[in-house]
């Protein structure tokens, strides 16, 4: 049985700082800064079995 129907988001940003400040400040976590081939994301917390995704640097969206 599948508990959760979204299992990944990613939101697309402008300014990463903002971002991060409100996203932690509103949910009382920590972000993740992550960079893969100049990819930049936000990641939210994951334990195996929540919904996570990431906040993702805005490009042309």
């Amino acid at each position: 049985m599948m508990n959760n129907v979204i299992t990944w988001f990613e939101l697309p940003v402008n300014n990463f700082d903002r971002a991060k400040k409100f996203y932690e400040n509103v949910f009382e976590i920590s972000l993740t800064q992550m960079e893969i081939e100049g990819f930049k994301s936000l990641t939210f917390p994951f334990d195996g079995s929540n919904v996570s995704g990431s906040l993702v640097q805005n490009q042309g969206n």
